[in-house]
């Protein structure tokens, strides 16, 4: 039988992931947020 090996990650990976995607999902509510009165003038809508 063929034994296969893992190799394991270090924990500090998953967690500079995890914080990689809080940033770019704040980021993206912040753009959006600033963005977002410009986008409805342009399309002619009324809030």
């Amino acid at each position: 039988m063929s034994e296969t090996l893992h190799k394991r990650k270090p924990p500090y990976v998953m967690l500079v992931i995890l914080f990689i995607g809080a940033f770019v999902s704040f980021l993206n509510n912040s753009l959006l947020n600033v963005a977002l009165p410009s986008i409805m003038k342009d399309l002619n809508i009324q809030d």
